[in-house]
């Protein structure tokens, strides 16, 4: 009843915005796939959240004109705010990478026993 109220999808650029839409969409589930297979979930979910976060708050404030009034501060507090992401995504990382002492200690093997952080996929983890 909604689209046919608004003729939606009447006009080719809609069409082709929705094309684009789920083609970018099933391309970032097969991407996020990949690197879970290759990768530790602890070091791919905040990595691809910060990503997300990152390219998302750039591309909205280029798009929509939202730095060009901002204040010297305002301009650091957001400079601040991206160095602080990406510092927690890269202590994550740290924490993920050193965090198989124990593991190790206890006779598990590490995450390069299954290939995490190496250049070939990794072992199936099923």
């Amino acid at each position: 009843e909604l689209v046919s109220q608004h003729a939606l999808f009447s006009s080719v650029s809609s069409l082709f915005i929705l094309l684009v839409t789920m083609s970018a969409a099933g391309g970032q589930l097969r991407c996020i796939n990949l690197a879970l297979e290759r990768y530790e979930p602890l070091f791919v979910v905040p990595v691809y959240h910060a990503t997300l976060l990152l390219s998302s708050t750039l591309c909205g404030a280029l798009y929509y004109g939202d730095l060009d009034s901002l204040a010297i501060s305002q301009y650091l507090a957001f400079a601040l705010g991206i160095v602080a992401i990406v510092c927690g995504v890269v202590m994550l990382a740290k924490a993920a990478r050193g965090g198989d002492a124990g593991a190790k200690a206890q006779g598990n093997p590490g995450p390069e026993a299954v290939g995490w952080l190496s250049s070939s996929p990794s072992q199936s983890r099923r």
